[in-house]
């Protein structure tokens, strides 16, 4: 096998290789016929098969659609065994607001709207900075290599792709304005990126893009307004995303069904029986159909069910936060 990467001569890899013995940049082989192929890649550049998520990849808030806050590694190590070997350095000028990684690179944004990525096995070789059109507001995902972030009245989607080019750059795709502000955290799925945005009269509206792959996504269409609503989460194997609002004094739970024809169900069911409904700014996980969430004034990790609407159990008391 040859090193993918047009400005390395390297021949002859071994088909096990994670890394190019010479640029040290990161190998994704294809699992049906072995050819070699770049980071951030989504099929094999010699038979058109779909690659393999790298695991451990951070694509989202808490981890990726289901907020898990999971970071599965390729072998299972003793914590005795993990040593910090190097401490890499981000020139982001100002706070960090998100970090993620993706195909071993790590992805820093600053609040205000600049972006480095760098190489993590490489000590930061290779690292590039971007700034943005103005500060973030939302926690960025990434999608089948694009970055997508959420600015005021915004929403932007770069390539990785391009940071393997002999001259690396972060390439602008789209960019779609929008009537609100993106908060929280931006969820890509199927084709689809859902958002909440807070509007200048202080109410929140879950939205989607459609066709996100697409040169020019369509216009966001609006899915639920409420006063109070839960971050997004999202079951990617059943094709489920799920969010919870607070109104007529009692907890809902909506779900949109993503089916077969690449259409969206939304449909939404009272919780009855729950602790005092949570306050605004309520992040949720997703584990199958069970929604984790942090209710009440005692602050209770509490498990509902999402597909029966019903509240399990609390499964822990006075949790400030959870993953």
């Amino acid at each position: 096998m040859d090193c993918p990467y047009p400005d390395c001569a390297r021949r002859n890899l071994d088909k096990q290789v994670e890394s190019c013995l010479q640029c040290g940049r990161l190998i994704k082989t294809c699992g049906r016929c072995s050819s070699t192929n770049r980071a951030f890649a989504n099929f094999c550049r010699s038979c058109g098969q779909a690659l393999a998520e790298t695991p451990g990849d951070w694509t989202g808030f808490k981890g990726g659609a289901q907020c898990l806050g999971l970071n599965p590694s390729r072998q299972a190590r003793p914590l005795r065994d993990l040593l910090v070997r190097e401490v890499l350095a981000f020139d982001l000028d100002d706070r960090c607001c998100s970090l993620l990684a993706y195909d071993r690179h790590l992805i820093a944004m600053s609040q205000e709207g600049r972006i480095e990525v760098v190489d993590a096995a490489r000590g930061g070789a290779g690292s590039l900075g971007l700034r943005t059109d103005g500060p973030i507001t939302s926690e960025p995902c990434i999608s089948g290599g694009i970055l997508y972030v959420g600015g005021p009245e915004r929403i932007a989607a770069y390539s990785l792709g391009a940071l393997t080019l002999s001259e690396p750059n972060l390439h602008p795709l789209w960019t779609v304005r929008l009537a609100g502000t993106p908060v929280r955290s931006l969820l890509a799925l199927d084709n689809r990126l859902y958002f909440t945005v807070v509007h200048q009269e202080g109410h929140r509206e879950v939205q989607v893009l459609s066709g996100i792959d697409r040169d020019h996504p369509g216009p966001p269409a609006s899915l639920y307004t409420a006063e109070r609503l839960s971050w997004l989460a999202a079951n990617p194997a059943s094709r489920r995303l799920l969010f919870l609002s607070e109104e007529e004094g009692g907890l809902w739970v909506h779900r949109v069904e993503h089916g077969a024809t690449n259409g969206a169900d939304l449909t939404h069911k009272r919780i009855p029986k729950t602790p005092q409904p949570f306050a605004d700014q309520v992040p949720i996980a997703v584990m199958g159909a069970k929604i984790f969430a942090v209710l009440g004034e005692d602050e209770n990790l509490c498990r509902l069910d999402a597909q029966e609407a019903l509240f399990d159990t609390v499964v822990r008391e006075d949790a400030k936060g959870f993953s």
